[in-house]
């Protein structure tokens, strides 16, 4: 409730008081982060693929929301950016552990951004890859004294890499069957799977 005693300028024996209510809707972000395997388990020679989206749920923006990810840190694995969603502005570092790392952007209410990062997997790389992502926005999940924003984590996903087993059968038949070799002998060999 808010008091106001006011007077004329121009009359100044005009004189009244006013009372009133004003109301203030405070709205801010609430963000949510999902990160996805696009196949839980692969074998070599198949891509690895995480997506990761961050949604606001909120009903306010979502100010300079900061989306970073460290990915599967294995020798000879590269990751790649693929797609890239929702106005964000986003890459995978060259160094390793390679990052990818979205620039600060507003995300309004009810609004998304998301990014796909890919990596070909062989014999070498094909490994268990965990992996959790981070977004934090100024004005989203404020803790502590003073109030700074708090980081929110996705969910630890993971990317099982099997490495195919070969079943194999050598078979060694005399060319000329039943007959007793004479002189040099010739072999067949198959081999199947």
């Amino acid at each position: 409730l808010a008091t106001a005693d006011m007077q004329s300028v121009e009359n100044p024996s005009d004189t009244g008081t006013a009372n009133g209510v004003a109301v203030v809707h405070v709205t801010g972000p609430s963000l949510a982060i999902v990160k996805t395997a696009a196949v839980p388990t692969i074998k070599a020679g198949d891509p690895a693929t995480f997506t990761v989206t961050v949604t606001n749920n909120g009903t306010g923006a979502a100010y300079n929301t900061v989306l970073t990810d460290t990915l599967p840190n294995i020798v000879g694995l590269t990751w790649q950016l693929g797609t890239v969603t929702g106005g964000a502005i986003c890459a995978v570092s060259a160094t390793q552990p390679q990052v990818l790392s979205c620039d600060p952007l507003d995300v309004l209410a009810g609004n998304s951004i998301s990014a796909t990062v890919s990596a070909q997997t062989n014999l070498t790389t094909c490994q268990q890859m965990s992996n959790q992502a981070i977004v934090i926005a100024d004005n989203n999940a404020l803790s502590g004294s003073p109030l700074v924003p708090a980081p929110v984590p996705s969910e630890t996903v993971q990317i099982n890499c099997d490495i195919p087993q070969a079943d194999l059968a050598v078979t060694k038949t005399n060319r000329v069957d039943g007959r007793p070799a004479k002189g040099a002998t010739r072999y067949r060999v198959r081999v199947t799977r």
